[in-house]
């Protein structure tokens, strides 16, 4: 009997290699799209029919781009905000997220 279910399709917006490897074996049965520049998840935001976006908020590591992540996390929630975004991070200590993350109660 074959399965004809569409597997789940992931956008992963990651920086480190080695996440987006670590991802590939643990989601074996996903569609996994990588990127790891903001730049090029835009247009797969526009033109895949996503269901889910992993994303890391600091792309970037210097201050005045850190929080890009954050930027693309408000678009993706003002076009399409029923696509479920888990948000990554491998900066610990980190206490300004909650702040930085609740730009909407509904979310």
């Amino acid at each position: 009997m074959s399965n004809n279910r569409k597997k789940p399709v992931v956008l992963v917006v990651d920086d480190e290699f080695s996440f987006h490897n670590n991802l590939v074996f643990s989601f074996g049965e996903y569609n996994l799209i990588s990127v790891y520049k903001l730049d090029s998840a835009y247009p797969i935001l526009e033109a895949v029919n996503l269901d889910l976006v992993i994303l890391d908020v600091e792309l970037d590591s210097n201050e005045v781009r850190r929080y890009r992540g954050v930027q693309l996390l408000e678009e993706i929630k003002a076009q399409r905000p029923e696509l479920p975004v888990v948000i990554v991070t491998s900066h610990q200590g980190r206490k300004d997220y909650p702040q930085k993350l609740c730009f909407d109660k509904a979310d």
